[in-house]
C-alpha cells in the first residue's frame, strides 16, 4: 500500500494542467450572461415594467427629475402628452389663422372702427403718453414752422 501511495504522489507532481485564460474567459462570460438572463425572467415583462416605471416617473415642469421631490409633481408621460397636445394645438391655430387672415383682419378692423373702441384706444394712447411725459420716459421736440 505504501508503494501505491508513493506512485500516486509522484504521478500527481508530474502532471501539470495548463488552461489558457483566453479560452476560458468567453465561456465563463457566456455562463454569467445566461444566468443573469435566466434570473431576469421574461424579457417582454421586464421591458414592460421598465417602460411603465420610466413613463410614470415624477418629474418637474421641464420633464427633469429634480433633486428636490417637492418639484417632481408631474408624471413624465402626462407632461409629454400635454406638451405634444399644446404643440399640435399651436400648429393648428397658426394654420387656421393663415387660412383665415383676411377674415380676421376684416373683423378686427370692424371692431376697431366702432366709436366705443376708438374712444378706448384714444384714451389708452393718451394715458400712455401722459405717463411717459410725466415720468420723463420719452423726450420729444415740437417745431412749429409758420411757412407750412
Amino acid at each position: 500500500m505504501d508503494e501505491m501511495s508513493d506512485t500516486n504522489d509522484s504521478n500527481d507532481s508530474m502532471v501539470a494542467l495548463s488552461i489558457d485564460p483566453k479560452a476560458v474567459t468567453p465561456i465563463i462570460e457566456k455562463k454569467i450572461q445566461s444566468a443573469i438572463i435566466a434570473a431576469l425572467g421574461d424579457g417582454d415583462e421586464i421591458i414592460g415594467k421598465m417602460v411603465t416605471l420610466a413613463l410614470n416617473k415624477k418629474v418637474d415642469s421641464r420633464g427633469e427629475v429634480n433633486s428636490s421631490s417637492y418639484y417632481n409633481t408631474y408624471d413624465f408621460m402626462e407632461l409629454l402628452a400635454e406638451k405634444a397636445i399644446r404643440k399640435a394645438a399651436e400648429e393648428a391655430l397658426r394654420d387656421w389663422l393663415k387660412e383665415n387672415a383676411e377674415k380676421v383682419k376684416t373683423v378686427v378692423l370692424k371692431e376697431i372702427r366702432k366709436p366705443s373702441r376708438q374712444n378706448s384706444i384714444a384714451k389708452a394712447l393718451a394715458d400712455g403718453l401722459e405717463g411717459a411725459i410725466k415720468y420723463n420716459a420719452i423726450n420729444f421736440n415740437v417745431t412749429l414752422d409758420g411757412n407750412k
